[in-house]
């Protein structure tokens, strides 16, 4: 499959998941073509074993982040702990168990064989 195919193929999938994400969809299609760009850099890298959407999902996401990075913006619904505990200590204590459990989350979800964890991947962040 040539890159024009790819694009083609699986634009609107990574587009719907970087809007998804961001809820912004100006910047979800800067990230989306930007990730089908470094998509075309890194297709050495490839590996049969992944799915395709999987790949460009998690090569989209990256790029997200390192989009939000350099404008030092957040995704909404983030806060950074020090606002959290300016509006009481409470709602930094539910934060931080918040963060514990996706932390327990994660490590669970990582821990999973692959077709298992390809399939929650597509299903929650590709709306599959």
């Amino acid at each position: 499959m040539n890159i024009e195919e790819l694009y083609r193929t699986y634009f609107d999938i990574v587009y719907r998941y970087i809007r998804s994400v961001s809820r912004d969809g100006a910047l979800a299609e800067e990230v989306t073509q930007e990730t089908f760009f470094k998509a075309l850099k890194k297709a050495d890298q490839f590996r049969d074993d992944c799915d395709v959407r999987v790949w460009l999902c998690q090569i989209a996401k990256n790029t997200l982040y390192d989009h939000l990075k350099k404008q030092k913006k957040q995704l909404p619904g983030e806060e950074q702990p020090e606002t959290a505990e300016s509006h009481g200590g409470e709602i930094f204590e539910e934060k931080l168990a918040q963060r514990s459990q996706a932390m327990e989350i994660h490590k669970v979800l990582h821990g999973l064989s692959e077709p298992y964890k390809e399939v929650f991947s597509l299903r929650t962040f590709g709306e599959l």
